[in-house]
């Protein structure tokens, strides 16, 4: 999977037109957060680069990050590497 700069235009117009988009793109969010150790480095790198340019121009709200959890404890090699 090859991240498209142009998808994440897209989605941000959807947003900005429709405020429901950018809630359910929120709860999708939350939910990748969780089952990041089980997708591969590429697909969770591009994830993380189609979730910051959202955030990036204001399409998704930052409240998003209440789900993330940086302790050593509750993190994997995985979800860590999608926070830097």
């Amino acid at each position: 999977m090859v991240f498209h700069k142009y998808v994440d235009s897209i989605f941000q117009n959807f947003c900005l037109m429709n405020t429901n988009i950018g809630k359910s793109l929120e709860i999708i969010f939350m939910q990748y957060y969780l089952n990041i150790h089980n997708f591969h480095p590429n697909t969770f790198m591009n994830l993380a680069k189609f979730f910051a340019q959202l955030l990036y121009s204001d399409s998704i709200s930052w409240n998003i990050f209440s789900t993330v959890r940086l302790t050593l404890n509750e993190t994997t090699y995985s979800s860590r590497k999608y926070c830097d």
